[in-house]
């Protein structure tokens, strides 16, 4: 595990969240950027301590979309996966490092407890159509209400 991510709030066991979260991409943890740990560090606490709910992963999909890094044709292995906020939503205003020098030092070994995260297999993250689909009415019904809730 790369020190970073730790920083940022990954620990292991890893949430049933953010295992949803690699599952519905498709992705593995080593392609999110650190940056893109945060996010979702951010996101979850945002949830559990001011919206006293349990992550809500169609908010999150309100509010993120992922998207191939460096470019959708050749993402990289480590960190080819970044999550951004969606254009045009309001949301907690914060800042993340932008300097990723020195990252690929900094990791460390630790268990893989159970739930285990997806295991290493050399793939770079895929584009998948669905990563931009638009939520439905149905999965969006929830949406409004708690938006007012971050920033009213």
């Amino acid at each position: 595990m790369f020190a970073p991510f730790a920083d940022r709030g990954l620990a292991m066991p890893s949430s049933d969240f953010f295992r949803g979260i690699l599952g519905f991409y498709k992705i593995k943890h080593y392609h999110l950027p650190r940056n893109s740990v945060l996010k979702i560090s951010i996101f979850v606490h945002l949830c559990e301590e001011f919206l006293e709910i349990c992550p809500h992963f169609n908010l999150f999909r309100h509010l993120f979309h992922t998207k191939p890094q460096p470019d959708e044709h050749n993402p990289t292995l480590v960190g080819g996966d970044g999550v951004q906020l969606c254009k045009r939503v309001l949301y907690l205003e914060y800042t993340t490092p932008s300097s990723l020098s020195g990252l690929h030092g900094q990791w460390f070994y630790t268990r893989n407890h159970k739930p285990s995260l997806p295991g290493w297999d050399n793939s770079q993250p895929q584009r998948r159509e669905w990563w931009l689909q638009k939520l439905t009415h149905e999965e969006s019904r929830d949406i409004p209400q708690l938006m007012k809730r971050i920033r009213p």
